[in-house]
């Protein structure tokens, strides 16, 4: 039996421009337009081991870490829910990518094969750091090539330019709706149906994660999609958030700082307003988080460039200067000695990693 090895990375992703809400639950068009940065080591591998056979097609999770997964790397803890929704999501890549590849002058591959499926994350899975995002972007790439009939022409066409890229991009923005901006970097701008990086005059950037819990969410972030809308803050929400967007934009083309820091802080309030304010009102604070935003808010205030902002967790971003990173995290780490700081860099999107076969 022949069997190939593929191995794809993801990076996770964090927007200063969320995306709540939906207008198609079921191929997750957001409400609106949503801008993050992508990051680097923070990363999910998925290694995807196909076995050639002489029906059918057929997808296993195996609950084993990923060969070279790097340095800290950890398989998460699925349940079988959430098993269900990453295989639900490979049967999609079967069905789509035929229509996908001959776009590209590519092939799907022909014949019988068993896709063994392994994954690991080098932070805590669904602690609000965006696992979801790299994980269905690696899927997505990982699984695309694997089932392709010629994986180096998939390599080359990948590599050459945006255009696979970004197919593979909204393929992945059906299981998981953030995974479309991991895979490019470093900023990206998710718009209705397309995904795509964008110019800035930013300089090279660090974020630094205040990790105030690795714990899974209670709400999920499909459940929090749906229970936004239920907020009265929801009325004008797609409204102020494009105009906020088209602000972000236009200081991240200029390299304003100040606009960047100020637009960035209050779309993060708003955002966890609405889950504050629901039908069924949440939070995904815990008291570390209060107290951290609370020693950041003056320097907001002060128009210090240290970009604040949080996913649907209670993790804090901190996006600063790669100079100006070691400093910020020493006052953090003084302020916080309880707290662990992740440090990670801007990245440049998903990757195609490793590629070996045998029998």
């Amino acid at each position: 039996m022949r069997i190939s090895q593929f191995l794809a990375q993801a990076p996770s992703n964090i927007a200063l421009i969320k995306y709540m809400g939906k207008d198609d639950a079921s191929t997750n068009v957001a409400a609106n337009a949503s801008l993050s940065m992508t990051l680097d080591s923070l990363r999910t591998s998925i290694q995807v081991t196909r076995h050639e056979t002489e029906i059918g097609l057929a997808y296993r999770f195996v609950p084993e870490l990923p060969e070279g997964a790097g340095p800290g790397a950890q398989a998460p803890l699925l349940g079988d829910a959430a098993v269900r929704r990453f295989l639900s999501h490979a049967e999609r890549i079967e069905r789509a990518l035929p229509g996908l590849l001959a776009r590209h002058g590519l092939s799907r591959l022909q014949g019988g094969a068993r896709f063994d499926i392994r994954t690991a994350n080098t932070f805590p899975a669904a602690s609000g750091i965006a696992s979801s995002a790299s994980s269905f972007a690696a899927l997505t790439l990982g699984l695309g090539w694997a089932l392709s009939s010629d994986p180096e022409a998939f390599r080359r066409a990948y590599e050459a330019g945006p255009g696979l890229r970004r197919d593979l991009a909204m393929l992945s923005r059906q299981g998981s709706g953030s995974s479309c901006r991991s895979f490019e970097g470093p900023w990206v701008v998710w718009d209705d149906q397309s995904a795509a990086a964008m110019e800035t005059r930013m300089p090279r950037m660090k974020d630094l994660v205040a990790l105030v819990s690795s714990s899974p969410k209670e709400v999920s972030s499909s459940q929090a999609h749906a229970l936004v809308k239920t907020s009265p803050l929801w009325a004008g929400r797609t409204e102020r958030v494009a105009d906020r967007l088209r602000t972000l934009q236009a200081a991240l083309g200029e390299g304003d700082w100040a606009s960047v820091v100020r637009t960035s802080w209050s779309e993060m309030w708003e955002m966890h307003s609405l889950f504050h304010t629901c039908s069924e009102p949440f939070s995904y604070w815990a008291p570390g988080s209060m107290a951290i935003l609370q020693w950041l808010a003056p320097r907001v205030r002060a128009g210090e460039p240290v970009v604040v902002t949080m996913d649907a967790g209670p993790n804090v971003h901190l996006l600063v200067a790669e100079d100006r990173a070691a400093e910020l995290a020493r006052q953090f780490r003084e302020a916080f000695p309880e707290i662990r700081l992740l440090e990670d860099s801007a990245g440049g999107g998903a990757s195609l990693v490793e590629l070996r076969s045998g029998s």
